[in-house]
């Protein structure tokens, strides 16, 4: 009982870590559960591990979602300037943005271009219910959109708190299943 039980809590942490921390890997972590242990302590490891990365992955949609509401909150503040002072492209000498872009071409500018395209490609995917529950789960399942920026977009358009988690957890208990299952029948 006590080894089921650290199975399971070393899994759900894993699992947890590895949410937040791309470098600490749960799909190697699959692979050495399906190694190391037999019958259905695998299995438990593979959820534990799923649920995990869920619970690490609401984090950071909720992260997401707090962030949207104070980014308003902070850009209505600064839009109140008092009464007789400049407003704020008097002060940069006009448009600030240019100044903050760095200037044009080369590898990092391309790099940032093709982020921006991707990331409203992603959003413009993710513009009505289903279509955000099948970004998820599809992210979930085959790691494509990567579901650390798919998290973030879930968050900032708000996706439904069920939805998200119910596709996070489906889709990863799916994924680490189907890493697990070869290895454990070619053992």
């Amino acid at each position: 009982m006590i080894a089921t039980l650290t199975i399971v809590a070393t899994s759900l942490v894993t699992g947890f870590v590895s949410a937040l921390f791309p470098l600490v890997n749960a799909e190697l972590a699959t692979g050495v559960a399906a190694l190391s242990f037999e019958g259905w302590a695998v299995w438990a490891a593979v959820v534990s591990l799923a649920l995990g990365l869920t619970a690490g992955k609401v984090v950071v949609y909720e992260a997401s979602r707090a962030g949207r509401t104070l980014s308003r909150r902070w850009r209505l503040s600064r839009r109140r300037v008092p009464v007789g002072a400049a407003a704020p492209e008097a002060q940069t000498g006009g448009d600030h943005r240019a100044v903050a872009a760095g200037p044009p071409g080369g590898a990092c500018a391309a790099a940032r271009r093709w982020l921006k395209a991707f990331g409203h490609r992603l959003i413009a995917a993710m513009d009505r219910r289903w279509r955000m529950d099948g970004v998820i789960l599809l992210s979930a399942v085959v790691g494509l959109p990567p579901l650390l920026a798919t998290s973030v977009a879930a968050g900032l358009l708000r996706m439904r708190r069920l939805d998200f988690v119910l596709c996070v957890a489906f889709g990863r208990i799916v994924r680490l299943v189907l890493i697990a299952w070869p290895i454990v029948a070619a053992t």
